[in-house]
């Protein structure tokens, strides 16, 4: 006899074995027992969570209650009064005048007719159209059945015909039990942990995780845990857990060696960023309330609770903000030709957002040359306006010579500068100073990479930050970050200098170029007039 595979061995024939979907089953059941059945259903959801077999089930049971020929109604896939159609390779006008037409029929076992159409949203218009009016007043003998895995594809005169039941995906849980319930009835040997593997590559479908089972076991040995991880290119949890460890203890290096070891093993990094979006969503759900929502955490219970424990690390912002620049990294790693790089650039920037300004842990970083920028325009911080009646626009910003440079232009970078630096003189400076301030404070001086100097206006520095860099710049704002870049800054440029930070829109050079042109030509530099005794103008 030929095998049967799982999936069609154990496929249920009746509502009762339907697992998962029990919103759906107990509603059609009740239906049918008070002998309100509709004419048209629509059954939508994932792939391979039941759709199709509740719509055989739904006309057998239906039919069980209606008088009909001995012999003619067979739950077999064969009984010429269940008609399945794929709507994908049946999608035409032809195709639907065919139903239409023989819709007029009456059944041949004095049941019901019954159209099951899967994929139904894959039908034309012009194939909807003609079904439509069918569908409104149907024969008294026929029934529809729609299935699809994209209901807003299909038209709304079709959907408001129809009695919608919408199939959710299958938890890791319910796909586990139903797996260990047809491994007992065949004597399958699986290790519990390869169980938690199948259900998570499943993705919520019972038919997927029973195809799965079946390759793995069809060499006859014992389903293990690693078997089932390399078939399927899974990473153990094991290893997401270790790199989150590290993330946490601050320690990138063993974050990098974690990763170091799953990519040498032939895993995909990108992969990796999405089961590790995935962990931190868990941390997510676990630090909001642990107790209410661990049903939305598809780990095993020893998981859970080492979860638990590292939710406790870290606060539910820090975790929002890490979930960012992971679903950033995977945006990038699409786009590159260095998937990996991004992997490891978004497990520093996790490491520096996770320590904090007051961080005892330091990441050994070293200092890259400033990268080119385009030409900023600086952005006033917002402010409460000051009370003033003139309408007047305030001034542009104004070009002015910049005081004579102290050295020449080779002096060596820690040469002191005299009482004051221009705009020039700082930037000319800049990769010695932030050189400096990572070099007592690593995390500060790798915030300060993502600025630049952007105006000097009496010994005032003003740094600039892009929009997207606006958690460098309130760490820089901490009171010991200002104390601490101050003392350094002033100590290279030989004065007393002070700071402040703003965020700036980027224009390209090219929208820009007259202006930034005009102050290297005159040594100058950018600044703003401001009014009404020192308060900006509104």
């Amino acid at each position: 006899m030929a095998y049967l595979v799982l999936a069609r061995k154990y496929r249920p024939t009746t509502f009762d074995e339907v697992v998962g979907q029990e919103h759906v089953t107990s509603s059609l059941k009740s239906a049918i027992t008070a002998n309100k059945v509709g004419h048209a259903f629509l059954f939508s959801g994932p792939r391979g969570v039941g759709k199709t077999t509740c719509a055989r089930i739904l006309a057998k049971e239906i039919n069980k209650a209606k008088p009909q020929t001995p012999g003619l109604m067979e739950f077999n896939g064969s009984d010429l009064d269940i008609m399945e159609i794929d709507g994908a390779s049946n999608r035409g006008i032809d195709e639907a005048r065919t139903i239409r037409e023989n819709a007029m029929f009456v059944s041949m076992s004095g049941g019901y007719k019954f159209y099951i159409i899967d994929e139904v949203h894959m039908l034309t218009d012009q194939a909807f159209n003609a079904l439509l009016k069918t569908l409104e007043e149907p024969p008294a003998h026929v029934k529809f059945i729609f299935a699809t895995t994209d209901p807003d594809k299909v038209p709304t005169t079709i959907r408001s015909r129809c009695q919608h039941f919408n199939f959710k995906r299958l938890s890791i849980d319910v796909i586990k039990a139903q797996l260990k319930a047809i491994c007992k009835t065949e004597k399958l040997v699986v290790e519990e942990e390869a169980f938690f593997a199948i259900a998570r590559a499943a993705q919520g479908g019972m038919r997927d995780a029973l195809g799965i089972l079946d390759q793995l076991a069809s060499s006859g040995e014992p389903v293990t845990l690693a078997g089932a991880n390399a078939l399927l290119g899974l990473i153990d949890v094991k290893y997401i857990f270790d790199i989150a460890d590290a993330l946490v203890r601050k320690e990138p290096a063993s974050a990098m060696t974690v990763v170091e070891s799953i990519i040498t093993a032939g895993k995909d990094d990108a992969r990796l960023l999405r089961d590790m979006v995935e962990h931190f969503r868990h941390l997510m759900i676990t630090k909001v309330d642990a107790e209410k929502l661990q049903a939305l955490v598809d780990y095993p219970v020893f998981y859970r609770k080492q979860l638990f424990e590292q939710s406790k690390l870290v606060t539910l912002e820090q975790i929002l903000k890490v979930m960012d620049i992971l679903i950033s990294a995977r945006d990038v790693e699409r786009l590159t030709d260095a998937p990996r790089l991004a992997l490891e650039l978004a497990l520093v920037k996790v490491t520096i957002l996770l320590q904090g300004p007051q961080a005892s842990a330091s990441v050994q970083m070293a200092a890259p040359a400033s990268p080119s920028r385009p030409a900023p325009v600086p952005v006033k911080p917002s402010i409460v306006a000051p009370k003033m009646v003139s309408s007047v626009p305030p001034a542009p910003p104004v070009i002015r010579p910049a005081a004579p440079s102290a050295q020449s232009s080779n002096a060596a970078a820690t040469a002191v500068l005299g009482s004051s630096s221009t705009l020039a003189e700082i930037k000319h400076q800049w990769n010695s100073m932030t050189a400096a301030v990572q070099a007592k404070k690593p995390y500060l001086g790798a915030c300060l990479l993502e600025g630049y100097p952007a105006a000097v206006v009496d010994n005032k520095i003003t740094i600039a930050f892009p929009e997207a860099c606006s958690y460098h710049k309130d760490c820089l704002e901490e009171v010991e970050s200002m104390k601490i870049i101050g003392e350094v800054f002033s100590n290279v440029l030989g004065h007393e200098v002070s700071l402040s930070y703003i965020i700036v829109q980027v224009i390209e050079r090219d929208k820009n170029g007259a202006l930034e042109d005009a102050l290297d030509e005159f040594q100058g530099e950018l600044v703003n007039e401001w009014h009404s005794d020192d308060t900006p103008s509104a």
